[in-house]
């Protein structure tokens, strides 16, 4: 008889449609998504960047607060009518 090289490969074939019974699809777990993102070393480097900013913008702040406090006794018609 005729022999079939598909069918001694890969098996008679079955035409049913596959159907699933399994309901938990893209629940499981990652171990991966706990995985710290960026080291302790980035992450110092970060945060130091950060103090080092923050402490520049409070300076400037205290700066400017002290250039509004700064009082000046001169009379207006001094300052606007200069010889």
């Amino acid at each position: 008889m005729f022999d079939n090289t598909i069918n001694r490969i890969y098996g008679e074939p079955k035409p049913e449609i596959m159907n699933t019974w399994n309901k938990e699809y893209g629940t499981a777990k990652n171990a991966a998504d706990y995985i710290p993102r960026i080291g302790r070393k980035t992450h110092n480097l970060e945060r130091d960047i950060q103090r080092a900013v923050a402490d520049e913008l409070l300076q400037k702040e205290r700066e400017e607060e002290e250039k509004r406090q700064q009082r000046y006794f001169d009379t207006t018609n001094g300052d606007t009518f200069v010889e």
